[in-house]
C-alpha cells in the first residue's frame, strides 16, 4: 500500500490544487434577477440545502431563488422591500430600468406565476409562510396579474 504524506500548504502542488479548485468553483456570473428582486448571482445554496440571499448590505429573507426576468444592469437591482407592486424590490428594479431606459426581458413571457395570463403588468409580491403578503422581505416571492392580487392576496378588511 502506498504511504500518502501531506502537502506544504505552500508547495507548487498544493497551490496548483487550490488554482483548480477555485477556478472550478467559481459561479458563473448570471443576469438573472429572481423573484425577491435581487440577482442570482446573490444567492447562495448552504449545506443543509436552504437558499440564502444577500444583496449587498441589504438583508433578504428569500428562501427560494426563482429567476424572472433578464436585467442589462443588475444594479438597478439591489432594492430592499417595502410593499408589492413597485415597492418591491423587484418593482423598484424595473422601475429603476425604466426610468434610465435600461432594457430587461421576463424569463417566462410576462406570464403570471398563478393563473398563467400573459400580463403586461405583474405585481410582485412577498409572502410569508402561510401565503398571506409582507410589506417586507420574505420568504416567498411571486409575480402575478392584477386579478390575481385582488382575487388571492389582497387583504380583506
Amino acid at each position: 500500500m502506498e504511504e500518502q504524506t501531506a502537502l506544504s500548504p505552500y508547495s507548487a502542488e498544493a497551490i496548483r490544487q487550490f488554482k483548480e479548485e477555485r477556478e472550478g468553483g467559481r459561479k458563473k456570473r448570471v443576469r438573472e434577477v429572481c423573484a425577491c428582486g435581487h440577482s442570482m448571482n446573490y444567492h447562495t445554496e448552504m449545506i443543509d440545502g436552504s437558499i440564502m440571499c444577500k444583496p449587498a448590505q441589504i438583508p433578504c429573507n428569500c428562501k427560494k431563488a426563482v429567476p424572472v426576468l433578464e436585467a442589462e444592469n443588475l444594479r438597478l437591482f439591489l432594492h430592499s422591500t417595502n410593499g408589492v407592486g413597485n415597492l418591491h424590490a423587484l418593482g423598484r428594479g424595473i422601475v429603476s430600468s425604466l426610468t434610465r431606459g435600461v432594457s430587461f426581458r421576463w424569463l417566462n413571457g410576462g406570464l403570471c406565476q398563478s393563473c398563467g395570463a400573459e400580463e403586461s403588468e405583474l405585481w410582485p409580491i412577498s409572502l410569508n409562510d402561510q401565503a398571506k403578503p409582507l410589506e417586507k422581505s420574505g420568504p416567498i416571492n411571486v409575480v402575478v396579474c392584477q386579478g390575481c392580487y385582488v382575487e388571492k392576496f389582497l387583504p380583506r378588511s
